[in-house]
């Protein structure tokens, strides 16, 4: 990396005169985790690096007026495993320590997770001028766009990397920075705009700004929250989608509501119309007939005897089925099993769908060629080929050893040999379930 002058502030107010407004000239070290891959990588060479950690009073987690302070050095380690954390704000906690391995966690501070730059591999590769980086075009759009964002997106695609923001926000957090124009509070969600609105790694931060503290407010009474997500590598990685979800009941109905996600949007993305939707719902069967009226379906996604064991309940629910990865039914036998049973029942009642994927999950023969799903396969086509889907599974997450795509695909071959069929499966399907155009 190149060479530079690492200042050691003792205030606040000397960061930030030390930071000063250009950060070609100089950049803010907290715990390092985004900064040094940047700096090894040549996409910052700054003259200066002004190093957070010698400012004192950054890294407390402090109670007050019912709510919370968590100062901007608080490693990612401290906010997972504090006691008023996990049984307050339950969300936050379980974000925090999903963000990549140990090591990451317990450097890895909660300002820059809440900063950091796009993980965009154009982004992060110096050969590529992007918009990020003043270039005139956005590589991801038409290239290698895997990781990249789904909703949001325009004229940047990249995804918001962080894990923490979204649970943060579902809890309403607020944040306090300090700037070269003094202190100001704002929400942390105002905290973040999309590309276009503003270049700028989806951050609203003007330059020579420092984020000194996020501030929780109380909890609601009654409240209950959770992080969920969905990663590549079940070791450590970025989250390909994530959503926390905060959600307070009153005389046992939904009277808040928030849900963020993570990895789909440059920002972390509020789902106010989801919110909306659990408004007044309960959180049982009822839940299933709001889901209905948006035109949404219920996935289910169990082993076959759990099927069976809820199939009256099931049967009273008025959304749309779909039954995920063949109906998760145990080999061999699966067609004289219970849940097989039980899913031919719903099937006859016209609203069931089954996805014909993850043929790995169950099967005893395994690859190449999975034939103990063949005759399961073929059953549930026999009975309603106007309702079956085809879907990869990919990117497999929970197999250490991934299963070739290009056999799994070529597996509809043979549950399907009739090609009028498998485009009723690959295209038409499809497209009655979740409105995809059929242009193909």
């Amino acid at each position: 990396m190149k060479q530079f002058v690492l200042e050691n502030p003792t205030s606040l107010n000397e960061a930030v005169e030390l930071l000063g407004t250009d950060p070609a000239q100089a950049q803010l070290l907290a715990g390092g985790m985004d900064l040094l891959g940047r700096l090894k990588k040549r996409i910052d060479t700054p003259a200066r690096v002004v190093n957070l950690q010698s400012v004192p009073g950054l890294a407390s987690i402090r109670e007050n007026a019912g709510g919370l302070s968590l100062g901007a050095l608080v490693t990612l380690t401290d906010l997972a495993e504090n006691p008023v954390v996990l049984a307050k704000y339950r969300a936050v906690a379980e974000a925090a320590k999903s963000v990549g391995s140990v090591q990451i966690r317990n450097a890895g501070t909660l300002g820059g997770n809440l900063c950091q730059r796009p993980r965009c591999w154009y982004f992060r590769h110096r050969n590529y001028v992007c918009l990020q980086k003043n270039g005139t075009e956005c590589f991801g759009q038409v290239g290698e766009s895997r990781y990249h964002a789904i909703l949001g997106g325009g004229p940047c695609f990249f995804a918001h990397p962080s894990d923490v923001a979204p649970a943060l926000i579902a809890f309403d957090a607020t944040v306090r920075v300090v700037g070269p124009k003094g202190e100001r509070t704002a929400s942390l969600e105002s905290m973040y705009c999309l590309p276009s609105v503003k270049m700028g790694y989806g951050l609203t931060l003007e330059p020579g700004e420092i984020v000194a503290e996020v501030r929780l407010p109380a909890p609601r009474p009654g409240a209950r929250s959770t992080y969920v997500k969905f990663k590549e590598k079940p070791s450590f990685d970025f989250s390909i989608a994530g959503v926390a979800a905060v959600i307070a009941l009153e005389n046992g109905q939904v009277a808040h509501a928030r849900l963020a996600l993570s990895g789909v949007a440059p920002i972390p993305w509020r789902a106010a119309e989801a919110e909306k939707a659990l408004l007044g719902a309960k959180l049982d069967e009822p839940l299933a007939r709001r889901v209905n009226d948006l035109g949404w379906h219920v996935q289910i996604h169990m082993k076959g005897e759990q099927i069976a064991a809820i199939e009256d309940l099931l049967l009273r629910v008025p959304a749309p089925l779909v039954f995920d990865h063949l109906g998760r039914l145990a080999q061999p036998g699966a067609l004289e099993g219970a849940g097989f049973k039980t899913i031919s029942r719903l099937i006859d009642k016209g609203r069931t769908w089954v996805k014909l994927s993850g043929a790995y999950q169950e099967s005893k023969v395994g690859p190449p060629s999975y034939s103990d799903t063949v005759p399961l396969a073929r059953a549930y086509i026999k009975a309603a080929p106007e309702r079956m889907v085809w879907a990869s599974d990919w990117p497999h997450p929970t197999e250490k050893v991934k299963p070739d795509d290009a056999v799994l695909f070529d597996l509809l071959g043979e549950w399907a040999p009739d090609p009028v069929t498998r485009r009723l499966i690959l295209v038409q399907n499809p497209a009655t379930l979740y409105g995809f155009p059929t242009s193909v």
